[in-house]
């Protein structure tokens, strides 16, 4: 099974419906590393409802490759899961990004750097929700 097909397969298990912020805050940007720097930008001050309305995740939380990626193509159908996580990885490696795997939920979280305690990578060595590493991430995707 190649690194796309774990991710896939993981996101079909999900639930993977467009996400939105509270009070009509949208994503922006003109490339995906803008767009997911604005969701989480937006996720310390807004919750992210589903299509019904519905509370996914409180704010002040941090989000998973998935909720970025669900935030994204609110606004952006045709950004894939695979542009989110190279980004990410692009991120974590310019260290814009911190993360963790988060043992409540069980996936890997990402926060900005500018909040504090949020420095590094950890658990860059732990397996992720889809069964890969961080490094895996570099070249997702691509063809």
């Amino acid at each position: 099974m190649t690194n796309e097909d774990k991710v896939l397969g993981y996101i079909r298990s999900c639930e993977h419906g467009p996400l939105h912020f509270s009070e009509g805050h949208q994503p922006t940007g003109n490339s995906v590393r803008e767009l997911v720097l604005s969701v989480l930008a937006a996720a310390d001050n807004h919750a992210s409802l589903t299509d019904h309305n519905t509370t996914d995740t409180y704010p002040y939380k941090n989000r998973s490759s998935i909720d970025i990626w669900r935030h994204i193509i609110s606004v952006t159908p045709d950004v894939t899961i695979f542009e989110v996580l190279r980004t990410l990885f692009e991120l974590i490696r310019d260290k814009e990004v911190g993360s963790l795997k988060c043992p409540r939920i069980g996936r890997r979280v990402f926060r900005l750097k500018s909040v504090p305690g949020w420095t590094e990578d950890y658990g860059r060595f732990e397996l992720d929700e889809y069964g890969l590493l961080t490094a895996d991430w570099e070249w997702i995707g691509e063809e």
